[in-house]
Order: structure tokens, then C-alpha cells, then sequence
């Protein structure tokens, strides 16, 4: 049993207005639409004209179906059905900025202790009396009816191995960072109540592993992260309501990071108790939809403002491989679970820092001009056959305008903000032998087309733009 957790809303701005196409059938696309690259850097410098605010909320509906019919020579025909019914809100403003990785300093570790630790701490590393503790409360849990007993036993069998091994006394920590052949880190814990033990942790192993984390590791309980979002109902068995705890969450964020994050989504987290704690009983449907729950908040890095006001144009998590297949930057993000106690769980991947700014209102292609790039790709995309006489059908119900970094060619360590047009939802595959469907659920995201609006490039996410 692990103890330790390491653990859209995109305001989208322009605007432009889409008629209602009729069910038609279109000729099939003999190559893949190539999309010009010339003179991106050019591009990419061009000033949009100013924007009226007044339109700021203004929220278009798009629709549109067709059918189209491939015969193959050998696999038989496919029949591919594209649907799109989405109510999209593109961005007033659009900037352009050189980012890079960032690290965590000294500075922000002594503010992290204050704010979590009120600057008292120790080593990581438990002691024979913190491993104790865990096994008095495993046994306590074993006692009860529906215990998973075997389970129980075995886990404070090997608390036993390491409570053998563990000091007798907490350590002193750390006051600098440590390094290693990865790079440099610090491992910290404290008391912070008498629920559990608290760990805090800086790790800058560069764009593979940059994090800070901070959890409570409970000694009655374990946190169980879920997939589904908030959707206005208060979580089971909380006492705090859904807006103390954003607060709390928010606060956190502008004294730890800075006024640049905004609140993604939310979603709930499982509270599930020791004595109900299994790999198999926590992953039961019916124990989720009885068990208490939490709120954990999502923050991603905005990338917007315009006259001193900041508007939520948010990064995806969707990362591109450099021109010479450097090693992936994981998005930057922000994850915070608060319970009736407060934070119990503070999680930052990959901080960014700003280089430059190059153009504070960059140009884009009208979306009219997106779209008709999105109808040809999507037909060139699915039409091929993976079966024998086979059918398709995508349903396109989610159009965001944000975010990718993509890398600069000119330099490994440096990325570019392009502003992007995702088609999101799912696909039903149906065949004599099987049925596939990708309907996501909760926070989940199927993207079937990524489209710069820029200049319309399609980009590939796993090859680069």
C-alpha cells in the first residue's frame, strides 16, 4: 500500500458567426492536406487589428455532418460519419511568447516551509516511532468487519522490514540542495496535525522531472484521485462547500506561484478509510459512489492579458518532441487537494519562465478558414481501413482555441507559445467482429486535430509543429 502522494476553463475570445450545413457527402481526399510552413517567423510577428471587448462573451454554435464512402481493394469499404455540434468562444487577444524551463530556488523552498511547515522540519526519513504509528493504525483498521485482512498483513509485515532499519530519532535536514547524477533535490517532513505525517519535496531534475510537491501521508485513510469533474454538486461527507475551498486553493497558488495560474477544472477526490483500503475495493464503482470525498483543483499558466486585464487562454498538456528529438517538457501545472482541514496536497510540475514577449497581439486566421482545413484532414485522417467493411463515426462536441509550446529550432532548450484550434470528442468504430468506443468521460480529452491559428498547420503532437 502506497502512503505517499506524489501527487477548461479556456475563455477563448474573436468573433464569427457559422451557418448549419446539411447532412452531405463529400469526394474523398486521394493525400493529406499539406499546410504550408513558409515564413512562420514573419507570420508570427504580424499585429491583429484592435479588438472590440465588447464582444467578449459572445459564444458561436458550429454544426455540420457528412458521410463519406472509401472503397478499398482489399479490406472492403469504409463508411465515415463526421459530426460536429460544439458552442465555441474564440480569443479577443493572442500573444506570442519565448518560454523556457524553469527551477525552484532556494527562496521559494524557504517560503514553501514557512507557508506549510511554519518553518519547522526534519529530515525525511521516518523514524522507528513515526513506522510504529502506521502499524498501530493498520491493526486498528484490521479489526474492523470488512477489513481486507491478508492485505492488511502483509503491509505491516514489510513496515516491520523497515522500521528495523529506521533511526530512533528525526534527523536534521537539509538546509541546501542535494545533488545526484539527475540533478539537485530536497526531502523534508513534519507534524502538521495529529492525522499524519507531512512531506514536502523540490526535485529540479530538468524538463524529465521538475516538481515540488507537498502531501499529508494520513495515517487512518488514503486519498484516491478520481476522473470525475465538478459539476456543481458539494462532495460526499465535506462540511467546507465548493467555493471555501477554491479560495483556499487559489490563495495558495498567488503566494507560492504567482497571479499567471488560472483554475482549470476541479474534481473530486475519493476518501477511502484503512480498514477499506485495497487495490481491488477502491477501484469498485459502487465503493466510489458511497465513500467521503474532497475537492482537488487543477491550475495551468496563463498566457494572455491585454491592458493590465488577464484573460483564461490556458496551456494544454499536449507536448511536442524538438527538431532533434530532445527529451519531452511535461506541461506545467498546478494540482492542490483540500479537505475540511485545509491543503492536504500541493503538487507543481515543470514552472515556466517568460523569456520575451514578441507580439502582444498576434494575427490569426478567421476560424471559417480553420474549419475548412478541419473538413478535409478529418476525412483524409479516419477514411483509411483498419478492417474489413467497417464504419466510423466522429463526434465532434468540444472546439477550444489555446495553447501548445512548441520547440524553437533555434535553440533545444527554448519553446515558442503558438495559439492552436483543438477538435476534441469521441469515435465509435463498428465491424462485423467488434465494437470500439472512445467516449471520454470526466476530465478526459479525445483530440482528434490539433490546427495552428496562425497559418493553419495541422501539428502533431508527437512529431513537433
Amino acid at each position: 500500500m502506497s502512503f505517499n502522494k506524489f501527487i477548461k476553463i479556456m475563455k477563448l475570445i474573436s468573433i464569427f458567426f457559422f451557418s448549419y450545413f446539411l447532412l452531405a457527402c463529400q469526394p474523398t481526399p486521394e493525400e493529406e492536406i499539406v499546410i504550408s510552413k513558409e515564413n512562420l517567423d514573419e507570420k508570427l510577428l504580424i499585429t491583429s487589428a484592435p479588438v472590440n471587448t465588447e464582444f467578449d462573451n459572445m459564444i458561436s454554435e458550429i454544426k455540420w455532418n457528412t458521410t463519406v464512402i472509401k472503397e478499398h481493394d482489399i479490406l472492403g469499404k469504409t463508411e465515415l460519419t463526421v459530426r460536429v455540434d460544439s458552442k465555441i468562444q474564440p480569443s479577443l487577444v493572442t500573444q506570442i511568447m519565448f518560454v523556457k524551463p524553469s527551477v525552484f530556488n532556494i527562496n521559494f523552498v524557504d517560503k514553501a516551509l514557512d507557508y506549510f511547515f511554519d518553518d519547522i522540519y526534519y529530515d525525511h526519513i521516518l523514524t522507528t516511532e513515526d513506522w510504529q504509528t502506521k502499524i498501530l493504525y493498520l491493526k486498528q483498521a484490521e479489526s474492523e468487519e470488512n477489513a481486507d485482512k491478508e492485505y492488511i498483513d502483509e503491509t505491516v509485515e514489510y513496515f516491520k522490514s523497515l522500521e528495523a532499519n529506521a533511526p530512533q530519532t528525526n534527523l536534521n535536514a537539509h538546509k541546501n540542495f542535494q545533488s545526484d547524477e539527475s540533478g539537485e533535490y530536497l526531502l523534508y517532513k513534519n507534524y502538521p496535525n495529529e492525522s499524519g505525517i507531512g512531506f514536502l519535496s523540490v526535485i529540479n531534475r530538468g524538463k524529465s522531472c521538475t516538481l515540488f510537491d507537498y502531501h499529508i501521508d494520513f495515517y487512518n485513510k488514503e486519498l484516491v484521485e478520481t476522473n470525475l469533474l465538478y459539476e456543481g454538486t458539494s462532495a460526499r461527507g465535506m462540511s467546507m462547500t465548493y467555493s471555501e475551498a477554491s479560495k483556499i486553493a487559489e490563495q495558495a497558488v498567488k503566494i507560492l506561484c504567482d497571479d499567471n495560474m488560472c483554475l482549470l477544472y476541479s474534481t473530486y477526490v475519493n476518501i477511502v478509510e484503512l480498514s477499506d483500503f485495497s487495490p481491488d475495493r477502491i477501484s469498485n464503482i459502487k465503493y466510489s459512489q458511497e465513500c467521503n470525498q474532497c475537492y482537488e483543483f487543477y491550475f495551468v499558466r496563463k498566457y494572455n492579458t491585454i491592458n493590465g486585464a488577464k484573460f483564461n487562454l490556458a496551456s494544454r498538456y499536449i507536448e511536442s518532441i524538438d527538431y532533434n528529438f530532445a527529451e519531452i517538457w511535461q506541461g506545467e501545472e498546478i494540482k492542490i487537494i483540500v479537505d475540511d482541514s485545509g491543503i492536504v496536497s500541493f503538487l507543481w510540475y515543470s514552472p515556466t519562465e517568460v523569456l520575451e514577449n514578441i507580439n502582444y497581439n498576434a494575427a490569426t486566421m478567421d476560424f471559417e478558414e480553420i474549419f475548412e482545413i478541419f473538413k478535409k484532414n478529418i476525412i483524409y485522417n479516419y477514411i483509411w481501413a483498419e478492417d474489413k467493411d467497417q464504419k466510423i463515426e466522429i463526434i465532434i462536441d468540444d472546439i477550444e482555441y489555446g495553447i501548445v509550446r512548441l520547440p524553437d529550432k533555434n535553440n533545444i532548450n527554448t519553446y515558442i507559445t503558438i495559439p492552436v484550434w483543438y477538435f476534441n470528442g469521441s469515435k465509435v468504430i463498428n465491424t462485423d467482429y467488434y465494437t470500439e468506443n472512445t467516449t471520454p468521460t470526466g476530465k478526459e480529452r479525445n483530440t482528434f486535430i490539433i490546427i495552428s491559428a496562425i497559418d493553419g498547420t495541422i501539428i502533431d503532437a508527437n512529431l513537433g509543429y
